[in-house]
């Protein structure tokens, strides 16, 4: 027994070095749901060569901003247009950066100068030029709600989605904002229904969002109508949070849309007794019609997201049917 004992001593043996920490990650993963998202954990030299870009072609800070830029705070467009008439290089000036990165389009955008918007883009200005803070003319117009500048810009190609440098959008500014009318406009200009935040880690679902604004109930059904018929994202849950926040106008309206009932929410409304929990039980117990199976098969064709319901007008189909597969 002993010299079995000594065959397991391992006292003398030599202690292994321990493993070596290994760097701090620069890179990880996460899973969404149809491909890998990679997200970057930059170091502070990453981090200082992301500033340094970004304030990159802008005036010094002492110098803040030239003529062009200080005519277009001002909102006057006759001397705006004189001034773009006699500069030899306007072309240039038209996009120059103050020292935080506006161009005077992005000033004008922000001010709501409407007219000055329209001389600096038939002027060849860049309609996606971003400040510093990746804040694009569509965003800077969008955030203060110049609901005509925000048409012209989109007029002109501004994209709808805002800067991927930002973390917001215009379509989210609107949101906050509660400005319905340029919620729809972006939409109906292709802006991402389900593109509030530039950020695969903050999960973030559109219906859910438009609930939390506390919108007037007509507002609140109009948006959501327009997000489903952009072919937004949406999923079993949002029928327990419509019971829960008593909206059974939506509970009807995804069920239209498609949405499926599942046995998870199914079980957390059964004891409820509510309008809006009795509205998804009588749905729940009906199969859906015929029509509007039909409605579902013919959409359901399209490409997500950003659908293009218009696309259906080529159908040789009666107006009258038209409408109705388009939720009209």
């Amino acid at each position: 027994m002993e010299a079995n004992e000594d065959i397991y001593d391992t006292s003398d043996l030599p202690i292994p070095p321990p493993p070596p920490i290994p760097p701090p990650p620069t890179l990880f993963m996460m899973q969404d749901q149809n491909n890998m998202v990679q997200s970057a954990l930059p170091s502070p030299l990453d981090v200082a060569a992301t500033i340094a870009q970004q304030f990159k072609d802008c005036l010094h800070y002492d110098d803040e901003m030239t003529s062009i830029h200080r005519i277009t705070c001002g909102g006057d467009s006759s001397q705006l247009l004189l001034f773009l008439q006699r500069e030899v290089n306007a072309d240039d000036l038209v996009n120059q950066r103050n020292h935080l990165g506006c161009t005077p389009l992005r000033l004008a955008a922000a001010d709501g100068h409407y007219e000055c918007i329209e001389l600096l883009l038939k002027s060849g200005a860049d309609v996606d030029a971003a400040d510093v803070k990746c804040q694009t003319p569509l965003f800077a117009a969008v955030r203060n709600q110049h609901t005509k500048c925000c048409s012209k810009l989109l007029e002109f190609g501004s994209c709808p989605n805002g800067n991927p440098g930002n973390t917001s959008t215009p379509l989210h500014m609107a949101l906050v904002g509660g400005n319905i009318e340029i919620f729809l406009m972006l939409l109906e200009n292709g802006a991402h229904p389900d593109q509030l935040i530039n950020n695969p880690l903050v999960p973030c679902c559109s219906l859910h969002e438009v609930l939390m604004c506390n919108f007037d109930p007509h507002d609140e059904y109009l948006v959501w109508k327009s997000l489903l018929r952009c072919g937004c994202t949406t999923d079993s849950y949002l029928y327990h949070i419509c019971v829960i926040h008593k909206r059974e106008n939506l509970i009807t309206l995804l069920h239209d849309f498609g949405t499926p009932m599942r046995e998870q929410e199914t079980n957390l409304i059964s004891h409820l007794d509510s309008l809006a929990a009795r509205k998804y039980k009588q749905l729940l117990g009906s199969p859906r019609s015929l029509k509007s199976a039909c409605r579902l098969t013919i959409i359901s064709c399209l490409p997500k997201p950003r659908r293009n319901l218009n696309m259906l007008d080529i159908l040789p189909l009666p107006p009258i049917l038209v409408r109705f597969i388009k939720f009209l």
